[in-house]
């Protein structure tokens, strides 16, 4: 893994997955099928995460040529590698044995292989359990509950909307819902918002997108988005992503892939809580440093 700056959460973070190659992610998927067993979920014949796996494997066996010809098998490669990364992460890192963390195990390892830009619940569960991976690991506790998630530490309880955004029209609307579920609840808190979809329309339109400018510079838009009108409940704005780029060395191809997280804060709320609040986005980076970095060099005995 390398990064490209220091951890900060002012501007982000970006990992540099050099270590994942598809025997890594078959190893991986196989890793996450028998460890969601061993938790008590149902893995059922044909779920997205053994048809990724199976993508993979075929990728491999018939050395597909990336950078040739239609973009498309390049993004099903990439979106399979994607789940499987992010599976193996979510059912590694997961702390809570629950009867409804199980079903929403369950659930993330459903849905198309490829996203159809519609409404895909299995993604969005997948979203909530990466989120609250990061946050188990910046010392929260993390609990299933309105908004989406409630994270806690002595002190401090904060609500969790979590929104994946399949259409850039959306983004205004999913963040004002998002400040409708904290005003409802009368929690305070952070959005975290999956940019996946809007990352990859990025890299469809150009190969050379800067994927982690992009990323910053929208997650401040999101921020403007808010309704300024209404009670102040939301302490930040989180941009949550895995991104993937088509690499070369001489006539080889391969996909690196990165992970981006980026906090914007937004300056009010009561004096305590600005002073804890600095700490989370440095809190969750740090947090994904750590999980990240034994997970990509040898994925299937870590």
């Amino acid at each position: 893994m390398t990064l490209d700056a220091p951890p900060d959460a002012r501007g982000g973070l970006r990992t540099q997955l050099v270590a994942w190659s598809n025997a890594d992610a078959i190893a991986a998927a196989d890793a996450t099928v028998k460890r969601l067993r061993e938790l008590g979920v149902s893995v059922k014949p044909g779920n997205r995460l053994v048809l990724a796996r199976d993508l993979i494997r075929r990728a491999d066996r018939f050395a597909v040529q990336y950078g040739h010809g239609s973009m498309e098998t390049e993004l099903a490669v990439a979106e399979a590698n994607r789940t499987v990364f992010e599976q193996y992460l979510i059912v590694k890192r997961v702390q809570v044995h629950d009867d409804a963390t199980r079903e929403r195990l369950e659930e993330m390892i459903g849905g198309p292989l490829v996203p159809t830009g519609r409404w895909d619940r299995p993604r969005d569960t997948q979203l909530e359990l990466f989120a609250a991976v990061i946050l188990w690991g910046a010392g929260f506790r993390v609990d299933w509950g309105e908004p989406d998630l409630i994270a806690s530490r002595p002190g401090f309880v904060y609500g969790i909307p979590v929104k994946r955004v399949s259409s850039d029209r959306q983004f205004r609307k999913r963040v004002r819902e998002a400040q409708k579920q904290l005003i409802k609840h009368g929690r305070s808190g952070f959005i975290v918002v999956g940019a996946e979809p809007y990352l990859t329309r990025l890299y469809r339109a150009a190969r050379t997108a800067d994927l982690r400018a992009a990323l910053f510079q929208k997650t401040g838009e999101w921020v403007d988005y808010l309704d300024a009108t209404k009670p102040d409940r939301v302490l930040g704005v989180i941009g949550l992503a895995t991104s993937f780029r088509l690499a070369r060395d001489n006539l080889r191809f391969w996909l690196e892939f990165q992970v981006h997280v980026h906090p914007r804060f937004v300056v009010h709320g009561r004096p305590e809580e600005l002073a804890h609040v600095d700490t989370v986005g440095q809190d969750m980076i740090a947090s994904l440093y750590r999980t990240i970095t034994p997970l990509v060099q040898r994925p299937a005995t870590t």
